[in-house]
């Protein structure tokens, strides 16, 4: 015999506790949502019509769902109704939760209408399942520029905790979009806080593998604040080494004009060379208490390049202009720093680097602004000596040739893959396999592969866009389990 909607909710409640929570007439709404073939147990509201005025179906004990897939133009149309469907599942979730307002929330929006919107809002066919899984996670791109507002103003005052803000306020805004669109403020909030971590995790990385993919080395590192893989991914160009060449040649073409103008007008006083000195000499007595004479000998040039002009042999001074100072930083950089020599002794290698970052220091200190245009000069240079340097290198066709003229044990992933694509499809597959067998090694190890990599997982389109995305979709199932407008 036919139930009311809120009987019918009650029965199901019975077997199901996990329903407890939620109203009579919410539990039946979403179990006949899903399961139209239930419709016949509900006493419809008017003639011929099922619960909430739906029509009744011709056959309640068999409900054929639409076709999952038609024509071009349907599919489309049935993407696009879903898409709709979706952007009314979030204004129903809205209008639910405006429902519990007191006093006012029956009025502002009827519980009537918010039942029978959450059965149209339902998909009918893959296509509109698509759409409307598509338009909810598109949902989570919106809080996006408001958190970047808010992360570009609350900079300058949480310093390291920038991170930790980050993650915040994407938990909090992928809370509130979750809890709009029927799911829980809590899954919502914690999918998007892992997601944020994930996404600056993986931007974490892009700087090392953007180094590996130049051969960047620990001297080139050697002073605190030169960041050689930010500057291949913010100031360079391109994937191939090359491409990253020309484009950071480019780039120190432009900005070193700009620090030597900066270097004449904005000097506050000569720029000290005794302590970068200091530094030098300090060792040189170090090496003659031990009677080092090979470590005195390799810092003694060290000392005279910032002593004196080797070619008139006119001395410096412990003062000098700030541009003269800047031109000796990257003379001392060329001959002590960059320029590996393996008979260079390891403890001199270190006092080379920390007089080189002493000099740069008081650069700074006596020329306002001008750290991180040199900082970024700094540490654009070893990436294009690099870049060029990789780029003389075996193309990915010669490594490939060499492999197979000296085959190792790195020859097994692609002779595997032949033997499964004979087994699969013939000497035609077992050819394909194998050659992709040794062409993705090949394109994950390449500098052009790593490079790529590298400005993926930096660009803010995978922070920004893609992460958010793949968690608004992946809320779906969790929307599925608490809400009943799934």
């Amino acid at each position: 015999m036919p139930q009311s909607l809120a009987q019918f909710g009650q029965t199901i409640k019975a077997k199901h506790p996990e329903y407890s929570d939620m109203s009579d007439e919410d539990v039946a709404t979403k179990v006949l949502a899903k399961y139209p073939q239930y419709r016949d147990m509900v006493t419809p509201t008017v003639a011929g019509a099922g619960p909430l005025g739906l029509p009744q179906p011709k056959n309640p004990t068999v409900q054929m769902e639409a076709p999952a897939l038609g024509s071009a133009p349907q599919i489309a149309a049935d993407t696009l109704e879903g898409a709709g469907k979706g952007a009314l599942n979030t204004v129903n979730g809205v209008s639910s939760l405006i429902n519990k307002i007191p006093v006012v929330g029956e009025t502002l929006a009827p519980s009537s209408g918010i039942r029978a919107a959450r059965i149209i809002a339902q998909p009918n066919n893959t296509a509109q399942r698509v759409g409307k899984i598509g338009e909810q996670a598109a949902e989570f791109l919106v809080p996006g520029p408001a958190e970047e507002a808010a992360l570009a103003h609350a900079a300058p005052y949480v310093g390291k905790a920038a991170p930790l803000l980050k993650a915040g306020l994407a938990a909090l805004g992928s809370g509130v979009v979750n809890k709009a669109q029927g799911g829980s403020f809590t899954a919502g909030a914690v999918a998007g806080g892992v997601g944020s971590g994930i996404g600056q995790g993986l931007q974490s990385l892009a700087p090392t593998i953007a180094e590996s993919s130049l051969g960047i080395r620990k001297l080139d590192r050697a002073y605190k604040m030169r960041t050689p893989g930010m500057a291949a991914l913010e100031d360079t160009s391109g994937i191939t080494p090359s491409a990253v060449e020309q484009s950071g040649q480019a780039t120190l073409n432009k900005l070193t004009p700009q620090l030597k103008t900066l270097m004449r007008t904005n000097a506050l006083a000569p720029v000290d060379l005794g302590k970068p000195l200091s530094v030098v000499t300090d060792a040189q007595n170090a090496a003659l208490a031990k009677n080092a004479q090979g470590s005195f000998n390799q810092l003694n040039p060290m000392a005279n390049h910032l002593t004196a002009n080797f070619a008139t042999g006119q001395r410096f001074g412990q003062m000098v202009p700030a541009e003269d100072a800047l031109n000796l930083k990257r003379g001392f950089g060329d001959e002590f720093v960059h320029n590996w020599n393996p008979e260079t002794m390891k403890g001199t290698r270190s006092v080379a680097a920390k007089a080189y970052g002493t000099l740069a220091d008081e650069i700074h200190s006596s020329v306002p602004g001008s750290a991180d245009l040199d900082n970024r000069i700094s540490s654009l240079i070893p990436v294009v000596n690099r870049a060029e340097s990789v780029s003389r290198g075996a193309s990915s066709t010669q490594q490939m040739f060499h492999k197979l003229a000296v085959p190792t044990g790195a020859m097994a992933a692609p002779l595997g893959m032949a033997a499964y694509g004979y087994e699969k499809g013939g000497t035609g597959e077992a050819a394909r396999k194998f050659a992709e067998g040794m062409a993705i090694p090949l394109l994950v190890s390449s500098p052009t592969g790593q490079m790529a990599l590298a400005r993926t997982l930096n660009s803010n389109g995978l922070r920004r866009m893609v992460i958010p995305a793949l968690t608004g979709a992946a809320l779906q199932y969790d929307r599925s389990k608490d809400s009943p407008d799934q």
